[in-house]
């Protein structure tokens, strides 16, 4: 146990009685003879072996769930960006404003039929009044989509104003 705590030239030194001594001689057993199914086995097991050394860096760099949807969300901006620049040429802060107009004069013609739906004089409400109150209604939902998408895309630049500075 000190033997540990001895220098290495003191541990180098061989002590008396144990130069001495012979060796004991260990014998190794004889491998088995193989026959064919073994030898079979063992191919295939290394076959199996060379296929997942080959895999291994091949999976070392595929990537997780988790990245490869951030990237497929940024390749997703990417076409977005560069369709919209194709698609859309020459926008200005005027158009969008009329966009807004067109949205204002949406909403209030569909809240002055829901209103109309409530005087005393119209009498029942009927499937005609039902239907032009739904058109107001998805035509100033629709564009308020539409307006909302816009500001998204100026918001995040896939859309450019002519005359605006970028952030």
């Amino acid at each position: 146990m000190l033997s540990m705590f001895a220098r290495p030239e003191e541990k180098a030194k061989p002590a008396p009685a144990q130069a001495a001594a012979p060796r004991p001689t260990i014998r190794l057993m004889e491998p088995p003879v193989a026959n064919a199914n073994t030898q079979a086995r063992a191919q295939a097991r290394a076959q199996v072996g060379a296929q997942a050394a080959r895999k291994a860096p091949l999976e070392s760099r595929t990537p997780n769930v988790g990245q490869y949807l951030h990237h497929l969300q940024h390749d997703i901006r990417s076409y977005v960006r560069a369709e919209t620049l194709n698609a859309v040429i020459g926008t200005t802060p005027a158009e969008i404003q009329r966009v807004a107009r067109i949205l204002a004069k949406l909403k209030g013609r569909y809240l002055a039929q829901l209103v109309d739906l409530g005087t005393a004089a119209n009498g029942p409400i009927g499937e005609p009044e039902i239907r032009d109150l739904r058109r107001a209604r998805e035509m100033y939902e629709e564009v308020e989509t539409g307006l909302n998408i816009l500001r998204e895309a100026i918001d995040a630049g896939d859309l450019e104003l002519d005359g605006i500075r970028g952030d």
